[in-house]
């Protein structure tokens, strides 16, 4: 069975491009023919034995991934050719689709090329965290891509959570989890000469409003209260400026600039380090359709604190690798992030639970569970 995944890139620190990666890899070592067709090559390191195809405009000239971005019908007609030609070449039986634009494009060409698809449902942010034209933005996309994922052939969610969003649009799907590299995060990654003097939290994300970073700022500032001398550090990607100026507001008017220090997002072997400087990782999210960041955190022997909250109580064990509060209930996680940092054994037991945990979300294990579905198809094929 010949499998092709197609996504516009495979930059590496982005979520799904390293999903992609990895199931690829790992469905390769299990012996499958698997081929990836990409706008971006990026600097992505991959076996040999995976074919990966840029589609062409003309001869050796990339296509832009804005003829399938645009809704321009010329620039689509072409994007569409250049597709189905990289399909064919490929001999593709499956095509596995993780996103929007690119699965209206692969659900149409089927019919004609002959081939299954299957489609990974990741989740959208949920709009009603957002006002007028984002929360519009949200909606189009959520409503896109479910129907997309209606017109696939067969459908897999990142989580319990997303199924049963899924089911509830008449959609059956199968949950395959986003997975971690365990010998990338893992507990024995940190700065050389580094002496930690204080309780040091940490959160990566994004600066939006579905991952809350306010409500986990209100929850630090009671943390200060009882435990002056803790430090939170954030490492996201500045998706939203005026969310961005809330926050820097929200820290100048409590005096925490001397506490809170905010950065931009990282990437690469950095993150692991970061994972490790902390006593715990921390989340303000009312809105995971996954909770990436729980999973690498707990690789890395990191206890989380976070909001009980759609996805995030099956990535964090309440009581065995972290704590977890009622959504929105600032004060109730400003109590646990405290008894935690009060309680060294307790702390030290969670960070030897989270690393077991994370076992299951192992790519080897991820890979596993993606080549039972693919037999499944292989069969009706």
């Amino acid at each position: 069975m010949n499998i092709t995944y197609c996504f516009n890139t495979l930059q590496e620190g982005k979520g799904i491009p390293n999903r992609v990666a990895a199931c690829s890899e790992q469905l390769a070592r299990l012996g499958e023919n698997v081929s990836i067709v990409t706008f971006n090559k990026a600097n992505r390191r991959l076996p040999d034995n995976i074919i990966v195809k840029e589609p062409v405009l003309f001869k050796n000239q990339r296509l832009p991934f804005v003829t399938v971005d645009s809704k321009n019908m010329f620039l689509n007609s072409i994007a569409s050719r250049s597709l189905s030609a990289c399909f064919r070449e490929l001999n593709s039986d499956v095509v596995c689709v993780d996103y929007t634009p690119l699965d209206r494009f692969v659900n149409k060409l089927k019919q004609k090329s002959g081939f299954k698809v299957l489609y990974t449902y990741h989740g959208v942010a949920d709009p009603l965290m957002y006002k007028g034209a984002e929360r519009k933005k949200r909606e189009q996309a959520r409503e896109t891509i479910v129907a997309q994922c209606a017109l696939s052939d067969f459908v897999v969610a990142v989580s319990e959570y997303t199924k049963n969003e899924l089911k509830r649009h008449g959609i059956q799907s199968e949950v395959v989890p986003n997975g971690v590299d365990r010998s990338f995060f893992c507990p024995d990654k940190f700065f050389p000469n580094f002496e930690k003097k204080n309780p040091v939290l940490v959160y990566i994300g994004r600066y939006t409003e579905h991952k809350g970073v306010l409500n986990l700022l209100e929850a630090f500032r009671m943390v200060k209260t009882k435990m002056p001398e803790t430090v939170l550090y954030m490492f996201a990607r500045y998706e939203s400026r005026k969310y961005v100026e809330k926050i820097k507001r929200f820290i100048k008017d409590n005096r925490l600039e001397k506490s809170v220090f905010m950065f931009r997002d990282i990437y690469g072997e950095l993150v692991s380090y970061i994972y490790n400087m902390a006593d715990i990782f921390v989340s303000g999210a009312l809105d995971e359709t996954f909770g990436m960041t729980f999973v690498e955190a707990a690789a890395c022997g990191t206890p989380s604190a976070a909001f009980a909250s759609k996805s995030i109580p099956e990535v964090v064990e309440h009581g065995k690798t972290g704590l977890l509060s009622d959504p929105g209930d600032c004060g109730s996680m400003a109590d646990n992030i405290v008894a935690l940092l009060s309680d060294k054994k307790r702390l030290n037991e969670y960070s030897l639970n989270a690393v077991e945990f994370s076992k299951k979300y192992d790519w080897q294990v991820i890979g596993l569970k993606l080549q039972k579905i693919l037999r499944k198809i292989q069969s009706i094929i």
